[in-house]
């Protein structure tokens, strides 16, 4: 996931050079292409990781390897267009709506079962609360009735 953001931070960063090649708007000491050593800077990471990254956009030919001006890489039109499309912010959103949408596809089902469970079990203390209190009800009714039966028995 953290690669999608890295692989649009280096297109970001090679567009720069391209789009000053493209527009003829270049300084004396313009060079076409990011040398490895700063891409490994600005991307804050090793050397194998670099690699990670940057091999998913040598596969879809957004980027190209140059040893002209510099020794990195340099953006293809394909890259830019990426970069302008936001391909690969668009992908990690992907990632992350997927990912949510498989959380929330399993939650969702338990919360419901617990739920249910719960609605059932206070159903049932409910259900048990008024039969006891009927019992109790009719056993006190029926204490009274065996005291009137006592007291017309004494009376008699």
């Amino acid at each position: 996931m953290n690669f999608n953001r890295q692989r649009h931070k280096v297109l970001k960063l090679l567009s720069v050079s391209r789009i000053q090649f493209d527009s003829g708007r270049r300084n004396i000491d313009f060079k076409l292409g990011v040398s490895f050593d700063d891409l490994q800077k600005e991307l804050n990471c090793d050397l194998d990781t670099c690699e990670l990254i940057y091999s998913t956009l040598y596969d879809e030919k957004e980027v190209e390897y140059t040893n002209t001006s510099v020794i990195g890489l340099i953006l293809s039109q394909k890259g830019l267009k990426s970069y302008s499309e936001k391909k690969y912010l668009k992908e990690n959103e992907k990632i992350i709506i997927d990912y949510f949408k498989n959380f929330v596809q399993i939650v969702i089902p338990i919360l419901s079962l617990v739920i249910a469970i719960l609605t059932i079990q206070l159903k049932i203390d409910t259900s048990n609360d008024k039969t006891n209190k009927k019992i109790e009800n009719l056993q006190i009714q029926l204490n009274k009735q065996e005291q009137i039966i006592n007291d017309l028995r004494h009376n008699y």
